[in-house]
């Protein structure tokens, strides 16, 4: 059951990633856009590694998370990875393994939630 749960949370994360957005054209916005992607993604780690979703950055992160704040700074990086790779390809690579990250943390916290309603039943 929270092999489903969390096979269904990574789906919808994946559908939010190829959401259309604009397009970053240039390598100073690219810039900005990843720099973003890994500040988030340093939130996402400290959450995984206190192992315990009450800790603050696991809190702070669900925060972010319920506010939609993932979903509006991730939107177009599926669609455009190939536009960001042209651009710059370091930064395009720094942007997925950022991306991977939050992927990570996502998948961390939605299993450590299902395993909390298995153990209410």
């Amino acid at each position: 059951m929270k092999t489903k749960a969390l096979l269904f949370a990574l789906t919808c994360f994946a559908f939010s990633l190829n959401t259309m957005a604009n397009a970053i054209d240039n390598k100073e916005e690219l810039e900005a856009l990843v720099n973003s992607y890994e500040k988030l993604a340093i939130d996402a780690q400290e959450c995984t590694d206190s192992s315990n979703l009450k800790s603050a950055p696991c809190r702070k992160f669900i925060r972010v998370f319920n506010d939609g704040e993932i979903n509006d700074r991730l939107g177009s990086f599926g669609n455009n990875l190939e536009l960001y790779i042209s651009i710059d390809q370091e930064m395009a690579l720094k942007g997925i393994i950022a991306v991977g990250t939050i992927a990570d943390t996502l998948g961390f916290v939605f299993e450590e939630r299902a395993e909390t309603v298995q153990k209410r039943k």
